[in-house]
């Protein structure tokens, strides 16, 4: 047969070639009406074949519509001159469809048949007169029975035959060459139920049109929800697990990433965007805080855990691109997170990224670009403000004025008024780009995606990029095997600012306006402080970030490889490999420049090299299995051994003999090196039962066994159970005439879990040998050693039990849906340092870690969503509402912990204490301001105090104003958050609204105490207000005087500085238009989009989304305090997203 079909493409290209010679053909004559074209065509058709082609005809004859199409597609048409008629004219709109879809159109009122045969021709011929039968084309749409949309992919297969055929991308099919007689067609596709149809063709049929429509199967029927280690149907859900789908992810507002997304849109998280530096984290807290320390929740993705590693400030989801990701879900409490036992008392953020499905190649593609502007400033004095505001400071204090407020200085200096705040922060930009590729069959499928963001920062030189590929597969083995993967490849670069809170946006603000930016005859070409310009000694911030090169890379592998083998039909054995390596580079390389009293004579270089490798090998068993149509029992056990290990390795050198070769080897001074490993290693057993009867019932027990290198030998192993239960109310017979109530469901649990995010050798006394001590009458000082803490060898886990009581219920046919949620969250052996006397050689803080604290939540949360149309409007609307409140029931020995930020005992800024909340505000509370002498007279004693400073309240009552006057005068903690989303389509016309806020809490402005006064009153400039300020005795005013040194500590931490932090943003607003139709694509959308366009608010700082400080072993107990972080803009963006399907 092959050798026939080789000899036959040899001579039509001999016929081709005569044919363009212009020798017609008794060469084509033969080959067009030899009996060997009536054969049968292979059932294998050519790649051109398959391929979807547009064509639009009018009034063409027929010879230039064949000369169209063979300029459109790889194919040649070979045909005597009598078979076609010339003066026939064709017209037609041809859109997306085959050679075989058009030709049979065009030849549908003709006697011209055609024959493809190998080597790209297609033969024309006449039907013969006494040709008896007539072979029929089977078309037809298939559909989703419930939605009506097309279904892509699905196999269409004429029952007992080879022959079959595939529904494009708008749910067609075409099968040709049928013969008359009955058939059997059956329709097929993942997730819905096969169905079949019997058609009979007559004689002379040319066209049978039979359309379908699918029905979901049962299984596919019931929104499907990941729980760790499996998924489970929605209905059977006995825990509090929340959803939210990709596109929530990356609607409108891609370059902030998965945890910023989430804000708002789930009751019980509360996500803090503390930093608007581009690729940073946000504070994420699910139900409250349950730990003095790390509050992180566990992230999983894709089964692998992932952490923020040894750099807090480091995003550990900045490398996953959000156009990644199916779904994100949230276990809350106990009873859904206990799988992941001593890593889930914070919670579990489970992120599962797309994955191919069967059906046509699907090509996506992302385009987004737009800009990011700081448009809210802290109003500063501007020169002649700030000259006399100064000078006031050096009066009332006595002190003779600096050279700089003296002539002639002065009135040089007035000539130059710079606005530090303004031009510190210009306009940013961001690029996205993303491509994704997947496809497959019943056998295989993949999924291939690739993506660049490009954000520069409004702060000059800070910056993120991301560069990232992702790979992942599925394959059917057989029966029973199946194997597949999911890797990511990543490369994240932050540059410039990367901690969240850089002091050097403090001293951006407290630059002296009398000071210029830029000095061009410098080296570096930036001004600074001189003794002439400022009295004070500032760097120039705008300078530094511009001049220092800092760069951060992440490179990461991220992903995991499985196989599974079904070894009865109930009983699956999985066996999973994953791994998280990141392999990180920091460079920061500060130049020589001049900057007056601030300059860089030397250029200095740190590089640090690091590598973390996280390994974890797990194995499960499952068995399912459902008993007389009632008993529903699924059984999963499992183990998991997971290590990871840190190292890094650091080296610092400085001399440069110029700024041109930034390595180590060019200097020519003293260098230093450094370096580090440490890891640990986690042993699990893994156990949990599902059990459901008859639809109505569902019962949940999971168990996990852990074991921690971080604790302590006696108690390294720890087991976290929970118990869960629900009851599908509308499922019983009794509900069978309530059709108001779609749906009923209650649900209870408890749960324990843990928590081992504490350093790695806590439970280890550890000694440094850098230690000095001085030594006889000589005081000479001679090296030693000292004990850094002591060992605790019965450290354990922090665990958390957690009560939680559940009801969804929905109403109109599911179009009204709510959620309601009460819970109780108590954490005991809660770890921390308690302080240990002086006298034993230690300092205060560095006792040993003890299981000694207790921490209690309680919160409610409620959720609606509303669903429905009006004609071809479509709108849905959906809001969000939870309240946590905290108490700290216990401190080891009860003595309070403070948090203060310098060792000046008054600084204190907060107090966590037994019955208070966690990180409580602590300081005075603030009356007024002296308004004169006699004022001052009549009040308390207050050591330093004087006319126009602070007046703080007595407490005690004890007739002087001292430490133990404060109280609690604050909470970081939201009464309530909440968050509200609109979106509205009709036709191709889509947008969206979505609103975020939080009530109640309170914000400690740090910030705008250090730019009102304090011991460095008139040197650094001033927020405006103080212009407000106390001049003269009968003054009536709340703004102090100024005076240097702040002998009366006015910025001590008071109510002065404690401000409500209530707010509603208006966090995105997306509208967008599908042209798919003009383009001839299933999907061109276009829209344009904004993030945070407003914020309603009292608060006077620049954000009020506040988080932690730092993270650590007490990173919870200072929060809610602003330190003056990088701002967030606003943002407005424009995109593109393409279907090539």
């Amino acid at each position: 047969m092959m050798s026939k079909y080789r000899s036959v493409t040899v001579l039509l290209i001999f016929w081709g070639f005569m044919y363009s010679s212009g020798a017609l053909a008794q060469h084509s004559v033969s080959f067009a009406e030899s009996g060997y074209f009536n054969h049968k065509p292979v059932e294998t058709q050519p790649a051109y074949m398959e391929e979807k082609i547009n064509l639009d005809v009018d009034g063409k004859p027929l010879r230039t519509v064949l000369s169209m199409l063979e300029h459109k597609l790889p194919v040649q048409f070979s045909y005597q001159e009598r078979v076609i008629d010339n003066q026939q004219r064709f017209s037609g709109n041809f859109e997306r469809l085959t050679l075989d879809q058009i030709l049979s159109e065009i030849f549908k009122e003709t006697d011209i048949t055609y024959v493809v045969v190998p080597g790209g021709y297609v033969v024309l011929k006449k039907r013969p007169v006494n040709e008896g039968i007539v072979q029929t084309v089977i078309t037809g749409i298939i559909t989703d029975g419930n939605t009506g949309e097309p279904l892509p992919g699905a196999n269409v297969s004429i029952a007992g035959t080879t022959r079959g055929s595939s529904t494009d991308a708008e749910g067609r099919y075409r099968i040709t060459g049928m013969e008359p007689g009955t058939h059997t067609l059956v329709v097929t596709f993942i997730g819905y139920e096969e169905t079949s149809r019997e058609i009979t063709i007559s004689e002379g049929q040319e066209t049978i049109t039979e359309d379908f429509t699918l029905q979901p199967a049962a299984t596919a029927m019931e929104e499907m929800v990941v729980i760790g280690y499996g998924e489970q149907e929605r209905s059977e859900i006995t825990g509090s697990i929340s959803s939210v789908d990709g596109e929530q992810i990356t609607s409108g507002q891609s370059t902030d990433g998965v945890q910023k997304a989430l804000q708002g849109r789930i009751a019980g998280v509360n996500v803090s965007q503390k930093s608007g530096q581009p690729g940073s984290a946000a504070d994420v807290n699910i139900r409250g805080v349950a730990s003095f320390g790390n509050n992180n929740p566990l992230y999983v993705i894709d089964g692998v855990p992932v952490f923020s590693g040894d750099n807090p400030n480091r995003n550990p989801l900045a490398t996953l691109n959000p156009g990644n990701i199916e779904s994100v879900e949230v276990l809350k409490d106990a009873s859904a997170a206990a799988i992941y036992g001593a890593r889930a008392a914070n919670g579990v953020i489970i992120i599962t990224t797309k994955s191919g499905r069967a059906g046509e190649i699907d090509l996506q593609v992302d385009l987004s670009g737009g800009v990011s502007v700081v448009t809210d400033y802290l109003s500063m004095m501007n020169s002649e403000q700030y000259v006399q505001y100064s000078s006031e400071a050096y009066e009332n204090a006595g002190v003779a004025l600096p050279l700089s407020l003296t002539e002639p200085h002065l009135s040089e200096n007035l000539k130059t008024d710079t606005d530090w705040g303004r031009e510190g922060f210009k306009s940013g930009y961001s690029q996205d780009f993303s491509l994704s590729l997947s496809g497959g069959n019943e056998q295989a499928t993949y999924a291939f995606s690739t993506g660049y963001l490009n954000e520069k920062g409004n702060i000059p030189s800070s910056g993120f990029r991301r560069y990232s590929a992702r790979i992942n597969s599925d394959f059917n083995i057989g029966d029973n095997f199946r194997v597949g993967e999911s890797v990511e490849f990543s490369r994240a670069e932050w540059t410039g600012v990367v901690s969240p809170s850089s002091t050097n946006f403090k001293e951006l603000l407290q630059q002296a306006p009398t000071v210029p930016i830029r000095c061009p005859e410098n080296l570096g070409g930036f001004c600074g402080p001189t003794v002439e310009r400022s009295p004070q000694d500032r760097n120039n911030a705008i300078g530094i970030w511009t001049l220092t090169d800092q760069e951060n890379i992440d490179n990461r592998i991220l992903g995991n490889i499985y196989a599974e083998y079904d070894i009865l039909s109930t009983l699956t054995y999985r066996v999973n490999l994953n791994g998280d390596f990141t392999f990180g580079h920091d460079n920061t390389f500060t130049p020589q420049y001049e900057m007056g009293n601030r300059s860089n004579p030397t250029a200095d270089l740190s590089v640090v090299k690091s590598n973390t490798d996280n390994y974890i090998v797990e194995s499960t068993l499952t068995y399912q299995n459902v008993f007389n149509d009632l008993h529903d029992v699924t059984a999963l056990v499992g183990y998991s051994q997971q290590k990871s290990w840190y190292e890094y390795i650091s080296g610092n050198t400085t001399e440069f003999p110029n700024n041109n070769v930034p390595t180590i080897a060019a200097s020519f001074g003293q260098s230093s090196l450094n370096g580090s490993e440490t890891g640990w290693a986690l042993r699990s057993f893994i156990g949990r039962m599902n059990y459901g009867y008859d639809d109505k019932y569902n019962l949940m027990a999971t168990i996990r066994r852990d074991g921690s290198s971080r604790f302590g030998e006696n108690n390294r192993y720890g087991i976290f159970p929970s118990v869960s239960a629900n009851w599908v109310v509308t499922n019983e017979s009794f509900m069978d005439d309530t059709d108001a109530v779609s749906n009923l469901t209650v649900r209870a649990s408890w749960g324990q879990v843990g928590s081992q995010e504490i350093d790695n050798f806590a439970s280890i006394a550890t000694i440094s040998p850098y230690a000095r001590y001085i030594f006889g009458e000589s005081q000479a000082v001679s090296p030693g050693a000292v004990y850094l803490q002591l060992g605790n060898n019965n450290l354990q886990w922090e665990t958390t039990t957690q009560k939680n009581i559940g009801l969804d219920i929905s109403f109109l046919d599911h179009k009204l849906s709510l959620a309601m949620d009460y819970y109780i969250k108590d954490t005991e052996g809660v770890l921390l340092r308690v302080p240990i006397p002086t006298t034993s050689g230690l300092r205060r803080g560095n006792g040993a870690f003890q299981n000694a604290g207790g921490l209690h939540n309680e919160g409610l949360e409620f959720s609606a969503d509303y669903n429905n149309n009006w004609g071809e409007l479509q709108y849905a609307i959906s809001g969000n509402i939870s309240a946590n409140k905290n108490e700290v029931t216990s401190l080891g020995n009860g003595e309070p912990i403070i948090s203060e930020m310098t060792n000046d005992p008054n600084q204190v800024l907060t107090m966590t204490r037994e019955g208070d909340e966690i990180g409580a505000f602590y300081g005075w509370v603030m009356e007024g301001v002296f308004v004169d002498q006699a004022d001052l007279d009549n009040h308390a004693t207050q050591p330093g105090a004087a006319p126009g400073d602070v007046k703080f309240k007595d407490l005690d009552g004890n007739g002087v104003i001292n430490a133990d006057d404060r109280k609690v005068i604050g909470s970081p903690f939201p009464d309530f958050s909440y968050g509200l989303n609109f979106n509205v389509q009709y036709k191709r016309f889509d947008a969206s609204i979505f609103l975020q806020g939080k009530q109640g809490h309170q914000i400690y402005n740090l910030i705008w105490a250090g730019l009102s006064q304090g011991k460095g009153s008139g040197d650094n400039n001033a927020l405006t207000v103080m212009l407000d300020r106390w001049q003269q005795p009968g003054d009536v005013t709340n703004v102090p005087r100024v005076i240097r040194g702040d002998p009366n500590q006015n910025v001590r931490p008071s109510t002065r500085f404690i401000e409500d932090g209530s707010y509603l943003r208006l966090q995105n607003v997306q509208i967008g238009y599908d042209l798919g139709e003009v383009f001839h694509l299933p999907a061109f959308r276009i829209y344009v989009s904004g993030s945070n366009l407003f914020t309603l608010t009292g608060y006077r700082g620049l954000n009020p989304e506040v988080g932690t400080l730092t993270s650590g072993n007490q990173s919870s107990l200072i929060r809610g305090v602003d330190f003056g972080q990088y701002p967030i803009p606003k943002t407005v963006r424009a995109g593109i997203q393409v279907d090539f399907n």
